[in-house]
């Protein structure tokens, strides 16, 4: 009788050290799954940040593109404007020694 009284309170104390450690288990597998849960949602968040800083950079790159445009457009307009003001040049010489031939005629 008594020694099954000691084999069953040995076994009540070896089953409340696994109920123990089985709780203890359950407590970290609990803190675990919430620390992933967090890492989610921040890569999460990451990955939404990426999208936008992406989106950002292609929306930076059209309008340098476009910047670069307006540049090429500026430089042709400026070629164009030297090129006829050369030209007036040209005409303004060209106006200047026929008055002078003119002024020598009539000198004469």
């Amino acid at each position: 009788g008594q020694r099954r009284d000691e084999e069953a309170a040995t076994s009540a104390e070896s089953f409340a050290v696994i109920e123990a450690a089985r709780d203890a288990s359950v407590k970290e597998c609990e803190r675990l799954a919430a620390v992933v849960a967090d890492q989610t949602a921040e890569a999460t968040d990451l990955e939404a940040n990426i999208a936008e800083m992406s989106a950002t950079v292609v929306t930076l790159q059209t309008e340098v593109a476009s910047l670069e445009d307006t540049v090429r457009e500026f430089e042709t307009e400026l070629t164009e404007a030297q090129d006829t003001i050369t030209a007036a040049n040209g005409e303004a010489t060209q106006s200047a020694l026929t008055i002078t031939q003119l002024r020598d005629e009539l000198v004469q």
